[in-house]
This record gives structure tokens, C-alpha cells and sequence, in this order.
């Protein structure tokens, strides 16, 4: 009975202070129980702002690393198949793939040749790329691709603030 009241009051504790991982100590059996309490999968509206709103300036400068550091650190492989719909290719640290019926999206990080990046998306209808480091060819395939974001974003129930 001890121990359902302790996990009343972390259940409790844990919605106050927001803390997803806590170690209990049980001296009378000299154990450590680690208990990991999940929060419900939120999709953060956020995060798909910053990614649109770094797709929106196109200037090279830190491109590489912040589209990176979004697609590591910010949005998950699950993300772009719950919210943009499309499946995963490739989902590794400097490999990213995302595509479906209607868009292929692709970041490499050529780390070999000193950090060396390629983004682009191309549109599977038209065949038409474009790149992020050639932003003055092909762009409206970059405005196509963030009216699909938007709209998907939309669709999820996230408002993206239109910059383009």
C-alpha cells in the first residue's frame, strides 16, 4: 500500500515540477527503482515555425548546421510522418530523407569534405529541385514546398505564421 501512495504523490509531483525521470531509493532493500513516466506525444507548434521560418531565409549562412540541428534535436522522424505525411527514407544524424507521393525532401551533411552541406526538395510531380544553396533557381518549388508545409501544418492543427 506504501508504495501506491508514493506513486500517487509522483504522479502528483510530477505534473508540478515537470519531471519525466525519478529514482526512488529503498533503503530497507538497499535498491534504487527507476521509474520513467512517459508524457503524451504533443506535437509542438514551435518547432515546425523555426523550420519553416528557416526555409523562408534562404541565406546560406548556418543553414547546414540550424536545419540540422532541427532535424536532430527538434523534430522527430514521427513529426514528419504525423504531421507533413511523409514517410522516412533515411533518418540518421547527417543523412535525412523524407518523401512521399508528392515531395522529396533531403539533407546531407558531408562531413568528409568539411561539413559540406546539400538540402534541397523536389517536387515528384514536375521533377523540379530546389536547392537551398542555389536560392535564386527554381523558387517557386521553395514556395510550393512551404504552402504543403503550412497546409499539413494546418491540417494538424498547428498555425504556421506565413513569411513568404
Amino acid at each position: 500500500i506504501l508504495k501506491e501512495v508514493i506513486y500517487e504523490f509522483l504522479e502528483y509531483f510530477k505534473e508540478k515540477c515537470k519531471i519525466n525521470d525519478i529514482l526512488i531509493s529503498n533503503h530497507e532493500y538497499n535498491q534504487i527503482e527507476r521509474i520513467k513516466i512517459r508524457e503524451p506525444y504533443q506535437i509542438d507548434q514551435q518547432k515546425w515555425q523555426d523550420f519553416y521560418d528557416r526555409m523562408v531565409n534562404t541565406d546560406p549562412k548556418n543553414l547546414g548546421i540550424d536545419i540540422q540541428h532541427l532535424l536532430n534535436k527538434k523534430i522527430r522522424e514521427s513529426d514528419f510522418e504525423n504531421v507533413l505525411k511523409m514517410n522516412v527514407g533515411v533518418n540518421e544524424k547527417y543523412l535525412k530523407i523524407y518523401h512521399n507521393q508528392e515531395w522529396y525532401f533531403s539533407f546531407i551533411n558531408n562531413r568528409m569534405a568539411g561539413d559540406r552541406y546539400e538540402i534541397f526538395v523536389r517536387n515528384e510531380n514536375t521533377q523540379q529541385t530546389y536547392d537551398f544553396f542555389t536560392p535564386n533557381i527554381n523558387k517557386n518549388i521553395l514556395k510550393e514546398w512551404l504552402d504543403y508545409v503550412v497546409e499539413y501544418c494546418a491540417n494538424a492543427g498547428l498555425k504556421i505564421e506565413k513569411l513568404m
